[in-house]
């Protein structure tokens, strides 16, 4: 089924990027990931907008880190646009989640620091007491 599937998303002719107009997927690539699921490549899953793996997201979106547009959540193994769902990516650990899939908590140190913690990390506080941003406590606790 996915073989067929890709093979009908590539006979639907040249796909661009919405932000830079780069074909996707790259003439080596393909549209389904058959190692994993068999997730659909350069696709954000809620508005199906087509995205390079380049393009990086505007720094107005508040990110710690620069991400680009399409943000692989590593619970839901799905990729969406800051458009559809908000995608942060931890501090500490540094792996991207949805906001479906982690909570995140700010951090508490005091300082001017716009890091942020997700919950995991929180509750691992023997492997990350301190911000990995600002080297300043996080927890309340």
């Amino acid at each position: 089924f996915l073989r067929r599937y890709n093979e009908m998303l590539v006979n639907r002719g040249v796909i661009s990027c919405v932000k830079c107009n780069t074909h996707v997927p790259p003439q080596d690539g393909s549209w389904i990931n058959f190692s994993g699921w068999g997730d659909q490549n350069h696709t954000c899953y809620d508005c199906l907008q087509h995205y390079c793996y380049t393009c990086t997201r505007p720094a107005d979106y508040g990110d710690t880190f620069t991400m680009t547009i399409l943000c692989y959540c590593e619970l839901c193994d799905k990729r969406f646009c800051p458009d559809c769902k908000k995608s942060t990516m931890c501090s500490c650990c540094e792996k991207a989640f949805c906001g479906d899939c982690k909570d995140f908590i700010d951090c508490q140190s005091g300082a001017d620091c716009n890091a942020e913690i997700c919950d995991q990390c929180v509750d691992e506080a023997d492997a990350h007491e301190r911000c990995c941003k600002c080297d300043r406590n996080f927890c309340q606790g």
